[in-house]
C-alpha cells in the first residue's frame, strides 16, 4: 500500500468533534457504509481503515460500529464480532424479535411455553387458546349444518307440511333439535 493511497484515503472523511466519528465524506453504498476504490477494487472504506490501523479481520467475522453510525471509519469506533453478534447489538427486526421475553399476549417465553417453528419462537399457551378457538368454532359450524340438515330432512319427511306424525319425527337423525324445530 503506497502512502499516496492512504493520504488520499483519510482525505475523504471528516472528525466530529462531538462524537469523535471520522464521518466518510466520499461516495456509500445503499445501507449508508462507505466505499474507497483501490487498483480499481471497491472496499468498504471502514474494513479498510481498520485493517491499515489494527490488522487483519478473520475470516467469518464482521465489524461493529459501537458508535451506530456506519459512515464512521475510526478503528477505535470498531470491534471484531460474529455476525450474530452484530446482528443482535443492532436495532434491526431480528434484533428486536430475538430480544424479547414475553409473547404479543404477555406469556413469557420459557422453555416450557416456548417451542421453535422453524427459526422463530411459539408461544404454546397462544397456540393452545387458537387451536381451541378453532376448535370450537368448527363445532359450532357444524352444529348449524346438523341443525339445517335436520330442518331439511323433516321437511322431506313430511312432504312440506309443518304437521307431523310421531313415526316421522323419531326418524330424524337429528334427535338433539327435534324440540328445537318442533
Amino acid at each position: 500500500m503506497t502512502d499516496l493511497v492512504l493520504e488520499q484515503f483519510w482525505e475523504h472523511m471528516k472528525v466530529d468533534p462531538i462524537s469523535g466519528c471520522w464521518n466518510w465524506q466520499a461516495n456509500r453504498n445503499h445501507k449508508g457504509y462507505g466505499q474507497y476504490k483501490i487498483d480499481g477494487k471497491t472496499v468498504k472504506a471502514h474494513r479498510f481503515a481498520f485493517e491499515v490501523n489494527r490488522g487483519k479481520i478473520p475470516d467469518g467475522l464482521q465489524l461493529d460500529h459501537l458508535c451506530r453510525n456506519r459512515a464512521c471509519v475510526n478503528p477505535e469506533h470498531m470491534e471484531i464480532v460474529t455476525s450474530r453478534e452484530n446482528t443482535m447489538r443492532g436495532f434491526g427486526f431480528t434484533s428486536l424479535l430475538a430480544k424479547r421475553t414475553h409473547c404479543k399476549n404477555g406469556h413469557e417465553f420459557t422453555p416450557e411455553n416456548t417451542r421453535m417453528r422453524k427459526s422463530a419462537r411459539v408461544c404454546r399457551i397462544c397456540q393452545r387458546n387458537y387451536r381451541n378457538k378453532s376448535r370450537k368454532k368448527l363445532l359450532q359450524i357444524l352444529v348449524i349444518a346438523s341443525f339445517v340438515a335436520c330442518i331439511v330432512l323433516l321437511g322431506a319427511m313430511t312432504g312440506g307440511n309443518s304437521a307431523f306424525g310421531e313415526s316421522e319425527k323419531s326418524d330424524c337423525l337429528f334427535s338433539p333439535f327435534r324440540s328445537l324445530i318442533l
